[in-house]
């Protein structure tokens, strides 16, 4: 047995121990609840960064104005729906009547309704004018903003309901010509030089950038020539398309290597960026399309 003196040093040295693990418990607690914390911020950053990148600007009915591009997202929000609010809760936008065939409706149609059968009980989103072309770059998903600058709420919805009135922005196209260029015509009057059709569409943009990059490559880019190794560091992610081309002056042919960013090719698609835009008065566009 140990001794009372003992026994009193290893109670002693016991205690000591028993406190130094708590304290180093508590140490190893507190620390995992800073860097829980701090992982919980940063996904909570992240989560608002995320939404913000695909689009941020859903708002309330309550902060709706006349003269607003507003969309909402159907089936499964695989595609947005575009108009322009006029007041007394009433929409113009442009649609399409071919999936009716026993209607007797046109194929293609401006038509007013109510902000409820426009939304179908989606939610309700402005389309944002003015950005910054980085902060255009930065949006995942086309169709919800433009570089562009908006005309002012009374021209708007001038356009709109003329629009309206003569049934005039021409055949629906998917493609080419749907809700979203007669929206952004309403907003801005541009239209392509030459051309009956506004083919402006970001949301068409971002499917066709997609579609068009033939692969992606990680950052940064190694690219061999016949002279020299060239690195090229990159920002952002790249579409790269390979080409053999002729020229005259060289004994043979050069293989040639074309780096695209999508964002950019995004950029160049939008209405606010192109250089093949005109002002156009809406009464001519309608001239133009031979609809009068």
């Amino acid at each position: 047995m140990l001794r009372p003196k003992r026994m009193q040093v290893f109670s002693q040295k016991k205690m000591k121990k028993e406190t130094k693990m708590g304290l180093v418990s508590n140490k190893i607690k507190r620390v995992n609840t800073i860097a829980l914390n701090l992982v919980s911020n940063k996904i909570k950053r992240f989560q608002a960064k995320a939404r913000n990148l695909v689009s941020n600007n859903i708002i309330k009915r309550s902060e709706i104005k006349a003269g607003d591009h507003i969309y909402t997202y159907r089936a499964m929000n695989a595609y947005a729906h575009h108009g322009i609010y006029v007041g007394d809760n009433k929409v113009i936008h442009f649609t399409s009547h071919k999936g009716n065939k026993s209607s007797n409706r046109p194929k293609s149609e401006v038509i007013i309704t109510s902000l409820d059968v426009f939304l179908r009980n989606g939610d309700l989103y402005r389309y944002e004018y003015g950005v910054t072309k980085d902060n255009f770059m930065d949006k995942i998903r086309g169709g919800c903003c433009t570089t562009a600058t908006s005309d002012k709420a009374d021209t708007v919805i001038h356009r709109a309901n003329y629009l309206l009135r003569e049934n005039g922005f021409g055949k629906y196209s998917l493609t080419k010509n749907n809700c979203e260029d007669f929206s952004l015509y309403c907003k801005t009057g541009l239209r392509i030089i030459g051309s009956t059709q506004m083919r402006s569409s970001g949301q068409v943009a971002a499917v066709v950038c997609c579609i068009s990059s033939m692969s992606w490559l990680p950052m940064p880019l190694l690219v061999l020539s016949p002279s020299l190794w060239l690195l090229v560091s990159l920002k952002r992610r790249v579409s790269v398309s390979l080409s053999l081309s002729s020229v005259a002056l060289l004994p043979k042919p050069i293989l040639t290597l074309t780096v695209v960013s999508p964002e950019l090719r995004k950029l160049n698609a939008d209405i606010g960026s192109r250089y093949d835009v005109e002002k156009v008065c809406v009464a001519k566009l309608v001239d133009k399309m031979h609809l009068r």
